[in-house]
């Protein structure tokens, strides 16, 4: 990652959604249903519960502010967002897309602003990535035509998540998109069971009960759907699951990000890492998950704490 940065080779992600070829494939290869939503959304939403921020080791906050709000200048999508709000959309496309592709990538290169030569991290959509003979290639559009342009290796920036997470996480998505064709009152099943009869609420737990089970790895509760009838304890254990599976690719992420850091390409010469402040840590919450297993904690304590400081 410490090789000199080149002129940007990928198509930018904007640009693939508005050609017909490449807008057309991207709407076949991404399977999002109402499950799968409503978990990328909850793990965009996370942050909110803290008064969370970014801080910097080994450079004044506002040069690094400006740094990394350069570098991630293509996951502003509100403009003039600040570093940390940038880091927190980096997470949720982190998250994302190992979710939904099972990885994320993005290509480091170089971008010419007002003379001067700007590092950037281009977003690239892992529905438009392919492998061929250890090559990435990207898709494109000619002529009406998908065409393939290889990206540089050394030019990829891969963000890794613990591999037990990203089993975890591949297998909730598959778990969930078999789930939600059998969500009540779909058509399809209704009309499956008109001759044996159908009862919705015996049909709603049974979901629940599946959905529970299916998301368990990694804590989610379907924002409480999926856990009705379970103790209060039990719903504490899997909303500090779920903080726990978020916090770890917060933490893998910020692993990467100090990497490209380290590139003097990007740091300008002065080295300098970034860390998170105002968030739990995992050992707490870990802490906390084998307290309300053995009863040792008020459940009110650990929510107040842990779960939503913010709001106490």
């Amino acid at each position: 990652m410490n090789t000199p940065l080149r002129a940007r080779a990928s198509t930018h992600h904007r640009a693939l959604l508005i050609a017909p070829e490449t807008s057309a494939l991207h709407k076949s290869n991404t399977n999002r249903n109402l499950y799968l939503f409503m978990l990328e959304e909850d793990l965009h939403h996370q942050h909110y519960a803290y008064k969370a921020g970014i801080g910097y080791e080994g450079i004044e906050h506002t040069r690094g502010d400006d740094i990394i709000s350069s570098l991630l200048h293509e996951l502003d999508y509100h403009r003039g967002r600040d570093g940390f709000r940038l880091f927190t959309q980096l997470v949720s496309t982190v998250a994302c897309d190992h979710l939904t592709h099972g990885k994320c990538i993005f290509e480091l290169f170089s971008e010419d602003e007002g003379g001067d030569s700007t590092p950037r991290l281009g977003i690239l959509p892992g529905w438009s990535l392919r492998k061929h003979w250890r090559k990435t290639l990207q898709v494109g559009s000619n002529s009406g035509k998908l065409t393939w342009q290889e990206i540089p290796e050394s030019a990829l920036v891969e963000f890794h998540i613990p591999d037990r997470l990203e089993k975890a996480l591949r297998r909730t998505k598959e778990r969930l998109q078999v789930i939600d064709k059998y969500r009540p009152g779909d058509f399809n099943m209704l009309t499956s069971t008109s001759s044996t009869g159908y009862e919705f609420s015996a049909h709603k737990r049974t979901l629940d009960e599946i959905s529970a089970q299916a998301t368990k790895e990694i804590g989610w509760d379907g924002r409480g759907l999926f856990l009705s009838r379970a103790t209060d304890s039990y719903r504490t254990y899997r909303r500090l699951r779920f903080l726990h599976t978020w916090l770890t690719i917060v933490s893998a992420t910020t692993s990467t990000l100090n990497r490209i850091f380290a590139n003097p390409t990007v740091n300008g010469g002065t080295p300098f890492t970034v860390h998170t402040t105002g968030l739990p840590t995992i050992e707490q919450v870990e802490h906390d998950m084998a307290a309300v297993t053995a009863g040792t904690k008020p459940l009110g304590d650990i929510f107040n704490r842990t779960l939503q400081p913010r709001y106490r």
